[in-house]
């Protein structure tokens, strides 16, 4: 009939951080904005809090960019992908 299934993979899920800076950062809660870098292209920025554990970030900010990361990494077996926090997201920037 020509239906076409699409590979299941898991989204709004935790990102495991391989940072060990976050360490030092571990039980720290401050207001952010969060965006998904895959393969050089930025998603527009979620901004909310983010908090700092060992090795995951389980906040909603980071939750809402972790599907098109899960996709990108799950599915289209990407390895360029990142997220990129900005921790002082109420600075106006001069650019």
């Amino acid at each position: 009939m020509g239906h076409k299934i699409i590979e299941p993979v898991p989204c709004a899920v935790p990102l495991i951080v391989k940072d060990h800076l976050c360490h030092y950062l571990q039980g720290q809660r401050i207001s952010a904005a969060a965006c998904s870098v895959i393969d050089g292209n930025k998603s527009p920025a979620v901004k909310g809090e983010l908090l700092f554990t060992n090795t995951v970030f389980p906040v909603p900010c980071v939750l809402d960019i972790s599907e098109e990361i899960s996709i990108a990494i799950n599915r289209y077996h990407k390895k360029d992908v990142f997220i990129s926090v900005d921790l002082v997201p109420l600075w106006i920037r001069n650019s």
